[in-house]
């Protein structure tokens, strides 16, 4: 009955271990040969088959071990006893087959690419190479919290560019932000399930913490962020921050803000994520410092990220903890592999160390202050009074509220069709607020684009506009 089910093709380019393998694991998942039936002898088959007792051997080995058929000692191998799910045939795709992404547009007002005008491409590549020369240390996983080299250089940098406070013991690497959430997470769960949120949240970090199996609050807010009582009437005692540029206005938080929260973690034992998201990108006026620099050293977490100041194809983020929370990273830190690349790490180091990270800097903040204040010009003499404009400085974009019936997904499915693609504002669904991201659009496609949205939506422009 075996016989009937294979179907082995001696010319093919498959192996013929391979082929009868198969032929047996197809005959077992598709029910042609059931539970419990003993499977013919290797020295049987092989002659049935005339194949090799090699080959017959080579294929049942495989099989057993993938627990399709079971070798009983002294009697030979049988079909083993399968779940309802291990029946699907591992040739059948399960369930939808994910569709290809959609082909990008031409004029592209997002957040998640850079100027490639703005690209160090060169120098991040020479740095590499000379990591890569280095094969004493390119060649094992490296250290797990990341490289002395590096955190030494970070500890120095973060210092100078953001005012925070750090040892290198107390810097952790990661392949991005999400990464250092996830690695976070599980401390925390220790200390409390509840993480609260500035309203409208950040939806990135919600759904590590909900992966991590902890709850998320979004907390009250005013016009200066986070109200100091709400983590207190909400029974929470760790609460997520952007306070270089706040979810929603994009603004960052006032100083007499940053004080009372941080008040409130030194009289509650509270802790305070802060995520510096692009807060050295600040381009009109000086930066504002981190709030971790104002702290203690034990209440705030400060992550800071490189995908906007490097390449966003460089996961590079790092967090500094407060020194219990080290202690408690460190307690299980030898069953962490790093999450990022030692190669990028130690050319990230030597980046930082040359010079080149803050000639970076400075390039940037001209790069993003030239395209930012040419896109609110535009904006404003294509549709004058109808929108309300808000510069989201460090988050590198502008937040558009359009007049008129139509939603921000209609808006941008308007826009799709002239070839610009804009987002609706995430966290206000329903409504009319389009986010046009600048980090990743040169300069030069800043004004045919903005010309394009006027296309799209001819009900808000001003009357001097022309089509």
């Amino acid at each position: 009955m075996l016989l009937e089910f294979l179907h082995l093709d001696r010319n093919g380019r498959d192996a013929l271990y391979l082929q009868l393998y198969r032929g047996i694991r197809d005959a077992v998942t598709g029910g042609q040969l059931t539970a419990g039936e003993k499977m013919p002898s290797i020295r049987r088959l092989s002659e049935d088959l005339k194949l090799s007792k090699t080959t017959v051997e080579a294929a049942y080995s495989q099989l057993v071990m993938e627990g399709y058929l079971v070798s009983v000692p002294q009697k030979g191998c049988y079909v083993a006893h399968l779940s309802p799910f291990s029946h699907q045939n591992p040739n059948e795709n399960i369930g939808t087959v994910p569709q290809s992404a959609p082909a990008a547009l031409r004029y592209r007002f997002s957040t998640d690419a850079v100027d490639p005008n703005a690209v160090p491409v060169a120098l991040w590549q020479k740095h590499l190479r000379t990591a890569l020369a280095r094969t004493d240390v390119v060649t094992s996983y490296g250290n797990g919290p990341g490289e002395d080299e590096l955190r030494s250089a970070l500890a120095e940098y973060a210092y100078r560019v953001r005012g925070v406070r750090a040892h290198p013991s107390r810097i952790v690497v990661g392949a991005g932000l999400q990464s250092l959430l996830y690695l976070l997470s599980g401390i925390l769960r220790e200390r409390s399930r509840l993480i609260g949120l500035e309203t409208p949240g950040f939806a990135q970090a919600e759904r590590v913490f909900a992966d991590c199996g902890l709850a998320v609050c979004q907390l009250t807010c005013d016009e200066s962020g986070l109200c100091p009582d709400a983590p207190v009437d909400a029974g929470i005692r760790t609460v997520y921050l952007m306070p270089s540029g706040r979810p929603g206005s994009g603004a960052p938080m006032p100083m007499p803000r940053r004080t009372a929260l941080l008040e409130w973690a030194k009289h509650t034992g509270g802790l305070i994520i802060e995520d510096d998201h692009n807060g050295e990108l600040r381009y009109h006026g000086r930066p504002v410092p981190a709030l971790q620099g104002f702290d203690d050293g034990n209440h705030v977490i400060y992550i800071g990220t490189f995908s906007k100041v490097l390449l966003p194809s460089v996961r590079l983020a790092y967090m500094v903890l407060p020194p219990a929370l080290a202690q408690q990273y460190y307690a299980r830190a030898q069953w962490y592999h790093p999450t990022a690349s030692r190669i990028e790490q130690l050319a990230l180091a030597e980046y930082i160390r040359r010079g080149d990270m803050d000639r970076q800097l400075r390039r940037l903040r001209k790069i993003y202050a030239a395209k930012g204040d040419l896109l609110l010009q535009l904006l404003r003499e294509t549709f004058g009074d109808h929108v309300a404009l808000v510069l989201q400085e460090t988050a590198l974009r502008v937040l558009l509220t359009l007049p008129g019936p139509m939603t921000a997904q209609q808006r941008a499915d308007a826009a799709a069709l002239r070839g610009v693609e804009v987002r609706p504002a995430p966290a206000y669904p329903g409504d009319r607020r389009i986010l046009l991201g600048f980090s990743g659009i040169v300069y030069d496609d800043i004004a045919p684009a903005v010309h394009r949205l006027a296309l799209a939506w001819p009900d808000v422009v001003v009357h001097t506009q022309t089509n």
